[in-house]
């Protein structure tokens, strides 16, 4: 990888990161105030809901983002295919997402998941619209731009929307029409910022060029899909739409710092991996570093979750989610093994590896139907042990593939997550020590002092202190992001005390 291309990407992730931090804060907040103002039953609708729409999404936008992405050269003829192939399949799936509702009642036995569904569905269109802009800002590693998108249909079109009308007593419909507003805000706002010609293509070699490789990559999207909701589906069909809302709240506190980290790392190094599909040894190499580096953030985040479940449940959702802290617990665990999978997912992608990846998603997918199914007369927490089982034994087989795609051995893949694992041990044992100590404190209190705990201890045992495998990767991250004069982050002030006293101490 070349280093302009390698500090673009650094930059890149830069913004990416902002934008998720402040989307995390603010998601985690809304979170507290709509779990006060909302039941679980009208989570579980919505979880209903975009369980079954998520079956059509991924052929209403079939893979068109990421084949411009993938792209070698992009023409206008392309750009113009990509934007009419899915306008019209958005406006196909909001159809048939309206026609079909009924359908659902089949599926859930829950009637008021109908209207839910239907409405909801306007969603296909909305995708549609901004698909080919936000993919092209990918694929210019236009992260600023994106991050302020993101951050903006967040905040204003979902949280602010949501707040209001779950406190006028919308119930459901608040997160129905916020959902909505997000959606069309960031179509509004991916165009104003990468303005593209909307003339309709209908010119048949181009589409097929496009369809051929983002078909692949919507089919192994649908069994990804079909395997992360195995769990989500047994719920609501057997355990109702209370349990489901639980499920899936604990859920969203176990993933909103973390799934943002990751999926925000992949937006970054998919277009950037895509550039240097033919140089395996700087792939391997990004592959080493990046594998550490979200281990060293993944692990203590998630480990830390388990011995403060109690008081997350209680502090952001309130004494009527109760029932979920053991949930939450399994689900921490499992999250490190579930991110871990990310970055492999990644390389397959830009190398063209689809057929491999294919074969062990399906793999995947049986293998939680046939844990899940066999978990399930023993509740939901049984269920999601059973998915934790599926994670692990999927991390180790993309290792496996990585192994054989770029070569790298099982010692480099298990040096990678050694800082990780250090720091989380450290992280839990101290945030364990305070729950114990201070647990007749009152819970937000309790809470605050155990982030506090977990923060400083994973600061002084992961940036302070780094162990050597890491301060390698943080020196090589540093010098790539030193075009030959100053770091750019901070001025480089904060950066260059950081090298100078920490690093190179």
């Amino acid at each position: 990888m070349s280093e302009n291309l390698t500090s673009r990407s650094l930059r890149a992730l830069n913004w990416s990161y902002l934008a998720t931090i402040v989307n995390a804060v603010m998601q985690t907040g809304f979170t507290a105030v709509l779990a006060r103002l909302l039941n679980p039953e009208a989570y579980g609708l919505i979880a209903m809901a975009n369980l079954v729409l998520s079956f059509g999404s991924y052929f209403a936008h079939m893979g068109l983002g990421s084949a411009l992405i993938q792209k070698d050269k992009l023409t206008t003829e392309d750009t113009r295919a990509a934007f009419t192939a899915s306008l019209l399949l958005g406006l196909v799936f909001s159809g048939l997402a309206y026609a079909l509702a009924p359908l659902g009642l089949y599926v859930f036995d829950q009637p008021a998941v109908i209207p839910v569904i239907q409405v909801l569905g306007l969603s296909f269109l909305l995708s549609g619209l901004s698909t080919t802009a936000t993919s092209l800002l990918r694929r210019t590693l236009d992260f600023r731009s994106l991050a302020l998108i993101e951050t903006a249909s967040y905040i204003i079109g979902y949280g602010l929307v949501g707040v209001v009308l779950a406190w006028l007593k919308f119930d459901v419909w608040s997160l129905v029409i916020a959902n909505l507003c997000q959606a069309s805000l960031t179509a509004l706002l991916a165009y104003h910022c990468h303005r593209h010609s909307v003339l309709p293509s209908f010119d048949w070699k181009t589409h097929k060029k496009l369809l051929s490789f983002g078909g692949r990559v919507s089919v192994i999207g649908f069994f990804e899909f079909i395997g992360f909701n195995v769990d989500t589906f047994i719920i609501a069909r057997f355990w109702g739409a209370q349990s489901l809302g639980i499920y899936s709240r604990s859920y969203a506190i176990v993933n909103l710092p973390i799934q943002y980290f990751a999926v925000t790392f992949s937006k970054v190094l998919f277009p950037s991996f895509s550039q240097v599909q033919k140089e395996i040894p700087r792939l391997r190499g990004a592959y080493y570093s990046g594998s550490m580096l979200i281990a060293v953030v993944v692990m203590p985040i998630s480990f830390g979750i388990v011995p403060a479940a109690r008081e997350l449940v209680l502090v952001l959702l309130g004494d009527q989610w109760m029932s979920g802290i053991i949930i939450l617990q399994i689900l921490a665990v499992m999250v490190p093994f579930s991110m871990g999978t990310v970055l492999p997912a990644i390389v397959c992608e830009s190398l063209g590896r689809l057929n491999d990846k294919f074969l062990l998603q399906i793999a995947f997918v049986g293998l939680v139907l046939a844990l899940v199914m066999l978990a399930y007369p023993d509740g939901i927490d049984a269920i999601a042990g059973a998915v934790l089982i599926a994670n692990i034994l999927r991390f180790i087989a993309y290792q496996m593939l990585m192994g054989k795609f770029i070569a790298i051995s099982l010692k480099d893949i298990l040096n990678a997550h050694v800082p990780g694992f250090k720091a989380s041990v450290a992280v839990v044992a101290g945030i364990t020590v305070v729950h114990w100590v201070l647990l007749d404190l009152h819970p937000a209190l309790l809470l605050l002092a155990e982030i506090f705990t977990g923060g400083i201890i994973f600061l002084l045992s992961v940036l302070l202190n780094p162990q050597r495998l890491l301060k390698e990767v943080i020196l090589q991250t540093i010098a790539r992001l030193n075009d030959g004069t100053h770091p750019n982050w901070l001025n480089g002030r904060v950066l260059n005390w950081y090298y100078t006293r920490i690093l190179a101490g």
